[in-house]
This record gives C-alpha cells, sequence and structure tokens, in this order.
C-alpha cells in the first residue's frame, strides 16, 4: 500500500513537472517569434528610411533596430555602422 502511494506520488510529481516545462517552453518559443518580428519591423523602417534619404530620422530608426538586436544597448560598432549607411545616403 504504501509503495502504490509512493509511485502515485512521483507519478503526480512527474506529471507536474511535464506540463511546467511544455508551457515554459510554449512561453518562450512565442517570446522568441515576436522578438524575430519585431526585428524584422525594425529593420524594414531603418532601410526605408535610408532610401528616403532623411539622415535624422535614419539614424533614429538605425538606433531603435540595434537597440532592439543587442537587447537595449548600442555597441560603437552599431553607431558605426550606422553613420557609414547614412554616410551613403
Amino acid at each position: 500500500m504504501l509503495l502504490q502511494v509512493i509511485i502515485g506520488m512521483n507519478l503526480l510529481y512527474f506529471i507536474a513537472f511535464a506540463v511546467m516545462l511544455i508551457f515554459t517552453s510554449a512561453l518562450f518559443y512565442n517570446f522568441g517569434i515576436e522578438r524575430g518580428r519585431k526585428l524584422e519591423k525594425l529593420f524594414v523602417e531603418y532601410i526605408r528610411t535610408l532610401e528616403i534619404g532623411d539622415k535624422a530620422i535614419a539614424s533614429q530608426a538605425g538606433r531603435s533596430y540595434f537597440s532592439a538586436l543587442r537587447r537595449g544597448s548600442i555597441k560603437p560598432d552599431d553607431e558605426e555602422s550606422i553613420k557609414k549607411d547614412i554616410e551613403r545616403i
């Protein structure tokens, strides 16, 4: 009897763990998709502003894109890339 209770509890813990693992995986997968969509949108906006030729807006769009790409921080290399892209306008 005691063995059955122990096996039953272990099965319950296993099922609870599996459900939490599936939920967490689905949640992180969805965040990854949303981040990818946001990055794509910001990149397209950056390229369009470069094509239009407005340097101030292109600079801001570039910073927004690289900031999202780097998860909130812009590196000096990113600033240099933005500067080079704007100089080509």
